[in-house]
């Protein structure tokens, strides 16, 4: 399958591994009239997963890009490509790795749309789960943010209420 195709390139790591597996998606998405080769939610979660682990300072702008791919083809009416908690996590992963400034903001303002498209109906496959609150409490750890403890205690919080 291509899902296994894309895992494939992921497990040899070479250079440009994520942007190879984004490839295949990409030409998946213009094959329209093959019914097997129709992207869903596990294929862009494999995408997300290469990018993830690429080690790429983008990936988080290359992640951002395909959960609002998904989303707007979700909105558009496309159930395959729903995005889940998995692919929520992948990109608040990306978050934690770039070390950025505003990158645990970017994290936080994240896990609250999650929050909010999942209590509202929108998405209830995006709730955030502790994985998703970890991610994002590791995210302020990092940050060089005065405020950092207060903000990750606040998560902390957040979580023991919704987890």
């Amino acid at each position: 399958s291509y899902t296994t195709l894309m895992r494939a390139h992921i497990s040899l790591g070479k250079a440009g591994f994520a942007e190879r597996v984004e490839s295949i998606l990409c030409d998946l998405r213009q094959q329209e009239s093959n019914p097997l080769a129709k992207p869903d939610e596990r294929m862009y979660s494999v995408v997300l997963d290469a990018w993830d682990r690429s080690g790429d300072p983008n990936a988080h702008t290359r992640a951002e890009a395909l959960i609002l791919e998904m989303n707007d083809d979700f909105a558009a009416g496309n159930k395959l490509v729903q995005p889940t908690v998995i692919c929520m996590n992948s990109l608040l992963n990306t978050y934690l790795k770039i070390n950025q400034t505003g990158a645990a903001e970017k994290a936080e303002s994240l896990l609250s749309w999650m929050e909010d498209e999942s209590r509202s109906g929108t998405n209830k496959m995006i709730k955030p789960d502790t994985i998703s609150y970890s991610t994002c409490i590791g995210t302020w750890a990092k940050s060089s943010a005065s405020d950092k403890f207060d903000r990750a205690e606040s998560l902390m919080e957040r979580m023991i209420q919704q987890c």
